[in-house]
């Protein structure tokens, strides 16, 4: 099962199907329900569903986080995070 197979049986988009399973305020709850009964009813609802997050994301890119430098101060980001 894909988006585009959960869209064309829900008669909606796969931007829909995608804002659905992201959570998303833009959709209604009848369409959001709507979609994910028949990705239940399929057998795909896990494949697709993901669980809001308690705690934030907060992702960081390093041109070379194996370096002693910026090994150091990943390392301190992480403490400070925490």
């Amino acid at each position: 099962m894909t988006l585009k197979k959960l869209a064309e049986l829900s008669g909606t988009s796969i931007g829909t199907v995608s804002k659905a399973f992201s959570g998303s305020h833009e959709i209604s709850e009848k369409t959001r329900e709507k979609i994910f009964n028949i990705a239940k009813d399929r057998g795909c609802f896990d494949k697709f569903y993901k669980a809001p997050r308690n705690k934030p994301l907060i992702a960081l890119l390093f041109p070379e986080p194996e370096s002693e430098y910026y090994g150091r101060e990943i390392g301190i980001l992480e403490r400070e995070l925490n």
